[in-house]
This record gives structure tokens, sequence and C-alpha cells, in this order.
């Protein structure tokens, strides 16, 4: 009886910090996908989408514990953002990657780049190396035609949308687009992204 009792408080504390129940959970490719918001009919609906996405992460040419870790954090689907396709963030105690449960662009790697989120916040905080790279960037005008541009706007942004490119290895939909001005003005930069994910072509 007693037994029982703690387990029904330790499930209705998971609950009460946001984790999915059984039956509002799904797993593709090795994502856990909470689904409850929007219904398991808006999930099968963009499905192949959102497949596409994880198929994206997993070509990337991470290694293998980067993966995992990739894996490891919750995609919470949800009826809509004000942050566009997706968002990363820190929810009831939880690192998650929220995405819209509508028909995902299938040549951009957002869930990459909100993975990319998580990973700069739980795997490397407040990193000299993103933050002197993030200011050299700004400050001396390597990118002045995209001075208002999405990697411009802080630290977090910057590391997320150019390692996207650098993993993604096509172009992007926003600046800079691609790997060529990064490893022409930043190869410091592009270096600390080969040491944290290894080497891919960047040019």
């Amino acid at each position: 009886m007693v037994r029982a009792i703690v387990l029904l408080g330790v499930l209705a504390t998971g609950m009460a910090a946001g984790m999915a129940s059984a039956a509002d959970l799904q797993v593709l490719h090795g994502f856990s996908v909470e689904y409850g918001e929007v219904g398991q009919n808006a999930l099968k609906s963009m499905q192949p989408s959102l497949e596409r996405q994880m198929e994206i992460v997993e070509r990337s040419g991470v290694p293998p514990a980067t993966l995992d870790f990739f894996r490891s954090i919750p995609v919470v689907m949800v009826k809509k953002l004000n942050t566009g396709f997706g968002r990363a963030g820190m929810k009831d105690g939880r690192q998650i990657v929220e995405l819209v449960a509508a028909r995902l662009p299938d040549d951009r790697p957002i869930l990459l780049h909100e993975l990319l989120h998580a990973y700069h916040g739980l795997k490397l905080g407040p990193t000299p190396m993103i933050r002197d790279s993030y200011q050299q960037a700004v400050q001396k005008g390597f990118y002045r035609q995209y001075a208002k541009a999405h990697f411009l706007e802080n630290p977090r942004e910057y590391f997320a949308v150019i390692g996207s490119i650098y993993l993604y290895g096509s172009k992007i939909d926003q600046p800079p687009f691609d790997c060529r001005l990064p490893a022409q003005y930043q190869p410091e930069f592009i270096a600390f992204l080969s040491e944290q994910f290894g080497p891919h072509p960047c040019q």
C-alpha cells in the first residue's frame, strides 16, 4: 500500500513537472516526441516532415555521443510559436525543443538548429570561444552586409546558425547562408566547431 502511494506520488510529480504521459508520447528515430497539446492526428499529418528533420540531424556527422545527447532532448509539439517553427528552452525544469505541429520545410535544418541551442546551454555554457568569436564578428564587420541578421543578435544565435551551416553541409535560408565567410574570416571558430563535432567540409 505504501509503495503504491509512493508510486502515485512520483507519477503525479512527473506530470506536474511537465512530463508527457505514455499515451501522449511517440518515439521516432530515437527521439521522444510529446504531442499532448496538439493530438495524435496533428502529429500524423506532419510526421513525414518531422522525420525529415530528424534525418537531417542523423546525417549531420556528429559523434555518436552527441547524437545520443540530441536524442535525449524531448521534442514537444505545440500549436504555434512566436519564434517561427521551433524554439529551444527550459520548461518545468527540463531542457526541451518545441516544434510547431505543421509541415516543416524539408530544406531547412530547423530541429538541428534548436538542438544546437540545447547543446550550447547544457554542454558548453558561457564558452569564451563563442563569446569572443561573436564579438569579433560584430566589431570587425566581417558580415557588415548582414548587420541585422539573426545570427548576429547574440552569441547563442551565432553558435546555432553557424553550427547549423557547418553540420548541414548545404546552404541554409538565412545569413551567412554558407561556410564561405566564416571559413574566410573566422577559421578559429570553425576549428572550434570541428573540435566539438568532428571535421566537416566548410568552404
